[in-house]
């Protein structure tokens, strides 16, 4: 029986021509019975939609800010720089995966995106935000490292 393959999303550095993607990610699909595939930062949109169709599941993976705009807002000084070039790549993603009912995973960055492709809104920047208390949520510890742990509810689909 063929491993189901599972797309996972990478963030980049055009200056530098780089697709990033801690190692974990594809260990961790590997460790689950997958077949990770990594998205090139810089795929076109045709082939990023191409990659999608040929997927059993995708992983929308951690980075930067998604763009406010995405989320009908204008951008805060405190926000961070957007990386327009992944939003307008996973939003083809996303858009086929939930067409195609496909298994989809949110890590991060990738929660908030997806809570913003399902029509939610995000704060740009927590700690410049009245009344909110909040947990300082950059890991500071090495990335391949656990940063907090994770309780999955009995009987849910994870």
């Amino acid at each position: 029986m063929a491993r189901p393959v599972i797309l996972l999303t990478s963030t980049g550095d055009d200056k530098g021509g780089l697709s990033v993607l801690r190692y974990n990610y594809t260990e961790s699909v590997e460790r689950a019975g997958g077949l990770p595939l990594v998205l090139p930062h810089h795929a076109t949109e045709d082939t990023a939609a191409e990659y999608i169709r040929n997927c059993d599941g995708i992983i929308f993976t951690g980075g930067g800010d998604v763009a406010p705009s995405y989320y009908g807002e204008t951008p805060k000084k405190e926000c961070g720089e957007p990386d327009e070039r992944r939003d307008a790549l996973e939003t083809v993603l996303f858009r086929e995966a939930y067409e195609r009912k496909l298994p989809i995973l949110g890590i991060c960055r990738g929660m908030q995106f997806i809570n913003v492709m399902m029509g939610g809104t995000l704060i740009q920047d927590i700690p410049t935000e009245e009344g909110i208390n909040y947990l300082w949520h950059r890991q500071t510890t090495p990335g391949t490292e656990p940063s907090h742990a994770v309780r999955i509810e009995e009987h849910s689909l994870l």
